[in-house]
């Protein structure tokens, strides 16, 4: 019986984020009418097309020619003392000095210093006030001011390395929910109005004709005031009903014009907006879902976000018995939205705290998936360009227990390891489809890997068939099977940078 060789599909832009939500693919197109080219959608032409594809993965980052396995890189050791439960971190930066610190907290108020380039966790003190607080920060005038919601400001003072409380004058604290900085203001908010500072002086928040100091109410707003968001040319003015778009007049006496954003939804916290540089549009979780929001208009996208995380199931794969689990929620998944490198839109998400981490990448639209229990990811970057080239490692998770690691994405990286199933291949529609062999390309010199075949039956049920090894060289693997059944979906698990998977099949029995 003749072999039949096909290459599968690892550039799809379509990612079903549960598994069981993946179609049964086929290699040669019959009556299928889930794809009609003429009318279907050009920017959604390889949704369930019928093309076998990427379904499930964790621990890998799409490339432009496939899938990469990665490693993660530990830059902070963890502190010592085990009762130590970090919540957060901010970076802090003084332009005078270049110089550069990461700040670290914990839920009993304690306070840690790490600066750049020498990363370990120094402890500050211990200031309880600002236990369980939001913090917000803002860069301007070459320094960055942290806030505390409702409790004060402070900034980092690079010499004494200490925590300095700042007076804003005219504020009351214990109003104050956050601040960020707009064409050189530095802006503050309550649950029903903003304050602007001075241009002279940013700690100044005197309302005076002189300085251009004052604040107001913010017309348009539908409800309590969560978070103002920077935005190219002003800001954006987030409440818990809907949005308002505030761009910079050039009044002194007025400086921003409120405009309220049709369509736009209401945010629970600061931790569902994130800021594209790209565009100078925020992704923000609504109360509408996924929303691409700028100054002008809002517009919804990546729905298939929304229907996960609004959703009620919870998907895992344990790698070690190489099974699927789920589980249904009672209530919302948690989750936080970050930009790193403005380039990778990374989705946090946990039952009760953040085990994984969706990756959109916004240059090539397509999914990758961390596994890595985290209490934040932000973006970790060196002053000095010199020593490390940043744009691929700036990818950090900080832990409960202090240690921050970064996302090591390397093709030659031995360690790297990750999770990745393809398909589900079957040859025509009225036969069953018998595996022969599976070709890949590239594995990562000194890396271990696997490669096993999902095999079904029914179409939707699976048993397992473990790759034997036929042949290896450098760079790839040939895995013999010899397995027969409706359909066959491929896991690859360890190390590997994946551009090419090749599937040896035969035509076996009818259905």
């Amino acid at each position: 019986m003749s072999q039949n060789a096909t290459r599968g599909n690892l550039s799809a832009m379509a990612f079903p984020l549960l598994s069981e939500l993946s179609g049964r693919g086929i290699i040669i197109k019959q009556t299928d009418q889930n794809y009609i080219a003429p009318i279907q959608p050009k920017e959604d032409n390889d949704r369930d097309i019928g093309v076998p594809s990427l379904y499930y993965c964790h621990n890998v980052i799409a490339t432009s020619q496939g899938y990469q396995s990665i490693n993660y890189s530990k830059i902070v050791q963890e502190v010592s003392a085990g009762t130590t439960n970090f919540v957060g971190v901010f970076s802090v930066l003084e332009s005078s000095t270049s110089s550069r610190a990461y700040i670290g907290y914990d839920s009993a108020g304690n306070f840690y210093y790490s600066l750049d380039p020498f990363y370990s966790w120094v402890l500050i003190g211990a200031l309880p006030a600002l236990a369980g607080k939001t913090v917000t920060t803002a860069y301007i005038n070459g320094l960055t001011y942290a806030y505390f919601a409702k409790v004060g400001c402070y900034k980092f003072n690079f010499t004494t390395h200490v925590l300095d409380a700042v007076t804003l004058t005219s504020l009351t604290p214990a109003n104050i929910l956050g601040i960020t900085s707009v064409q050189g203001y530095l802006i503050t908010w309550t649950a029903s109005g903003i304050a602007w500072s001075s241009l002279i002086d940013p700690t100044d928040f005197t309302p005076s004709l002189v300085t251009g100091a004052g604040g107001g109410s913010v017309q348009g707003a539908e409800g309590d005031i969560v978070c103002c968001v920077p935005h190219t040319i002003g800001m954006v003015v987030y409440t818990t009903q809907n949005s308002v778009a505030a761009p910079t007049s050039g009044n002194a006496r007025y400086p921003f014009n409120f405009r309220k954003l049709v369509a736009s939804g209401g945010v629970a916290s600061a931790d569902l907006i994130t800021y594209d540089a790209n565009t100078g549009n925020h992704y923000t979780y609504t109360t509408s879902g996924l929303q691409l929001i700028s100054l002008q208009q809002t517009q919804t996208v990546l729905p298939e976000v929304t229907d996960f995380l609004a959703g009620s199931i919870f998907e895992d794969f344990d790698e070690l018995i190489e099974e699927f689990t789920t589980q249904e929620l009672n209530s919302v998944m948690k989750k936080r939205f970050r930009l790193i490198s403005d380039r990778y839109l990374i989705i946090s998400y946990g039952i009760t705290e953040y085990t994984h981490a969706l990756v959109y990448d916004l240059s090539l639209k397509r999914w990758g998936k961390l596994k890595f229990t985290h209490t934040e990811v932000f973006e970790f970057s060196l002053i000095a360009a010199e020593i490390v080239e940043t744009p691929r490692r700036s990818i950090a998770f900080l832990t409960k227990n202090g240690s921050v690691s970064v996302v090591k994405i390397d093709a030659r990286d031995a360690g790297a390891s990750g999770v990745l199933i393809v398909g589900k291949y079957q040859y025509v529609r009225t036969r069953m489809t018998t595996l022969e062999t599976i070709d890949i390309e590239n594995v990562i010199p000194g890396a271990n890997i696997s490669c096993v075949d999902f095999y079904s039956l029914h179409g939707k049920d699976t048993q397992i068939k473990v790759g034997t090894l036929l042949d290896s060289d450098t760079l790839s693997r040939r895995y013999g099977f010899t397995v027969t059944g409706q359909n066959h979906s491929i896991l690859v698990k360890g190390g590997f940078n994946l551009v090419t998977l090749v599937i040896n099949t035969h035509i076996n029995g009818r259905r």
